[in-house]
Order: structure tokens, then C-alpha cells, then sequence
């Protein structure tokens, strides 16, 4: 009886999938020479005042800065979006405002 059965049988297509998708992500990066950055989603959260805030606040919030982009963030199954929106806003405000 094994009682620590090695991490390769937990891993479902799917993960393996989202696994590939980043690498695939990260060597189209690389080959075009664009940087990569990383942030947690406390941090860009808590810039934009979304800390224990509902997960569709982000939408919201979205929305609020950015009126014209209502109709494709109309559904609540696009707070992935929004959150993307929100990630680069953060950067915009705070990564590059540093480097000028």
C-alpha cells in the first residue's frame, strides 16, 4: 500500500493542458523577446480596492474605467477577462510609471 503516490497521478488533462498553454505562452514571449511579470492578486487587488470584495467586483470595476467595454463584459462569466483588464491597468499604473 502506497501512501504517497507520486504528484504524476494527480495531474488531469487538464492541468496538463493549462500546464502547455503557459509554456507555449512563455516561449512566444521569449521568442519575441517581450518581458514577462508576475503579480500576485492580493497586490493588484488591493490597488484597485478589491480586497474581500466579491469575485464579480472586478467586472464592475472594469466596467467603471472602462464604460465602451460594458457589452463584453456583460456576463458574469466574464470576470476572467476583466480581471486581465485590471492586471494590465495595474501594470500601466504601476511598472511603467516607475521606469519614466
Amino acid at each position: 500500500r502506497v501512501l504517497n503516490p507520486p504528484l504524476t497521478r494527480y495531474i488531469t488533462p487538464i492541468i496538463l493542458h493549462d500546464a502547455l498553454s503557459v509554456w507555449a505562452i512563455k516561449g512566444v514571449c521569449a521568442a519575441l523577446e517581450l518581458p514577462i511579470f508576475f503579480v500576485r492578486p492580493s497586490k493588484w487587488k488591493k490597488h484597485f480596492e478589491l480586497i474581500n470584495a466579491s469575485k464579480d467586483s472586478s467586472r464592475t470595476k472594469a466596467i467603471e474605467m472602462y464604460p465602451k467595454l460594458s457589452n463584453q463584459l456583460a456576463k458574469k462569466k466574464d470576470v476572467n477577462k476583466s480581471d486581465a483588464i485590471l492586471i494590465a491597468r495595474f501594470h500601466s499604473e504601476t511598472r511603467l510609471l516607475d521606469n519614466n
